[in-house]
């Protein structure tokens, strides 16, 4: 309970100093490029939240589910899903300068899979299994979409904010993934140690996007202290 309460403030605050960033505040121009990670952080603190309330429900029933529990399960883990799913469109995004429609249509039909296949055959281990596959599919993803970044125009490695933040959610979900996950196979250790990470995570967003803030900030105070010089 600690771990998760702790998550959920880490969340919060990287969710705000992101959207600061995105829209500008007190003179500090907004960071337009920044604003699908904005608000992809935001839908995920949402989701967070969804599932939080819907966690009490779900353990009143044993799985696998049917009927309107069915449901409420499949909800449940489409919001999981959407991390996933919303840092490789990210990524895509960041990096390649893509439309995200393909990672979206992607989305959606893995969540309709999922309605369609749980709880036969898609449940217990195979659903773990699925799991640790998005997961692994995301951090590959995102890596590849840096790599090729990096290969595609070699003399233009001024990486702006959204650069960093993409490829810090990719490399921590391949320490998530071959760390805890796959080495507990998403047992109650596997999504504790998975928490403290994604406290990690969050502690090291508020870093970034707050020494962002603080140079955008300075950098406004050293142009106002000139332009009064003058």
């Amino acid at each position: 309970m600690f771990l998760t309460v702790l998550v959920g403030i880490v969340q919060f605050f990287a969710v705000a100093l992101a959207m600061l960033i995105a829209h500008g505040f007190r003179g500090v121009r907004p960071t337009f490029s920044y604003r699908p990670v904005a608000y992809f952080f935001s839908f995920i603190l949402v989701a967070d939240y969804v599932r939080w309330a819907i966690l009490p429900f779900l353990l009143d029933y044993k799985p696998p589910f049917t009927g309107l529990v069915k449901i409420v399960f499949c909800v449940y883990e489409s919001l999981y899903w959407a991390w996933m799913f919303g840092a490789v469109g990210l990524a895509v995004r960041a990096y390649l300068r893509r439309s995200v429609v393909p990672v979206a249509i992607a989305y959606i039909s893995a969540v309709l899979a999922l309605f369609v296949f749980y709880p036969r055959p898609l449940s217990g281990s195979t659903l773990n299994g699925a799991r640790l596959g998005l997961h692994a599919f995301e951090a590959l993803a995102v890596i590849f979409c840096f790599v090729l970044w990096l290969w595609r125009k070699p003399s233009d490695l001024a990486t702006s904010i959204e650069h960093r933040v993409v490829l810090v959610i990719g490399g921590m979900d391949s320490v998530v993934v071959f760390g805890p996950y796959l080495a507990k196979n998403f047992d109650k250790n596997s999504w504790d140690l998975a928490r403290v990470a994604y406290v990690a995570l969050y502690l090291t967003l508020i870093w970034l996007q707050g020494g962002h803030l603080w140079r955008s900030w300075g950098l406004r105070a050293q142009r106002s202290s000139s332009a009064l010089l003058h």
